[in-house]
């Protein structure tokens, strides 16, 4: 699960990354970055979640969502923190992926959620794309993303986007993408 952080630093809201995008589907979706004024929004969403999305992101059966955590979601710098938010045309809320950074230097961890009602449309793997993309603007050189074993869905658009698979510990299984195969190759080379 992503870890927390002591102080965060915000920058300016990056406007650059508001779009209008269309999933492989067809599905066309308003995707822009999370805003700490979210808060009401993802408090919604996370109050009618239903029980297997909760444990399926946050990987127990009934996670504590307190007003904190909320707000910890929501308050990200755009940097080292970065969440997209994707909407339908008639602004209801689709999904949301992230990427925090990780303590180990230029790492970082991703993690998408999808409303059940609109899974199978292409909108995980375009969010996580954008997320991808975001962190490697952002310096990070790898990204590792942390699946139950059994959420076949999730392992298989990770594995799509070239994510590469350690062995299952414990009920869950860490997958990792090379952002810079230049600096990864190099420091592996020496």
């Amino acid at each position: 699960m992503l870890a927390t952080a002591s102080i965060l630093i915000m920058n300016t809201y990056p406007t650059e990354l508001e779009a209008w995008v269309t999933t492989a589907s067809g599905e066309r979706l308003f995707v822009r970055p999370v805003r700490a004024d979210d808060a009401t929004l993802l408090r919604r969403e996370v109050d009618q979640a239903d029980p297997e999305t909760l444990y399926q992101r946050f990987f127990t059966p009934q996670p504590r969502i307190n007003d904190d955590t909320i707000t910890y979601l929501t308050a990200i710098d755009y940097q080292r923190r970065m969440a997209l938010v994707a909407f339908t045309e008639d602004g209801e809320a689709a999904g949301i992926a992230r990427y925090e950074a990780l303590e180990a230097p230029n790492r970082a961890e991703v993690a998408v959620t999808v409303k059940p009602s609109m899974r199978r449309r292409g909108i995980a793997r375009l969010l996580l794309e954008m997320v991808v993309h975001r962190a490697h603007e952002s310096g990070f050189d790898e990204l590792e993303a942390v699946c139950l074993i059994e959420n076949e869905a999730a392992i298989n658009v990770v594995s799509s986007l070239g994510f590469e698979f350690g062995p299952p510990d414990q009920g869950l299984v860490i997958a990792t993408l090379p952002l810079n195969p230049r600096t990864t190759s190099a420091s592996t080379s020496s």
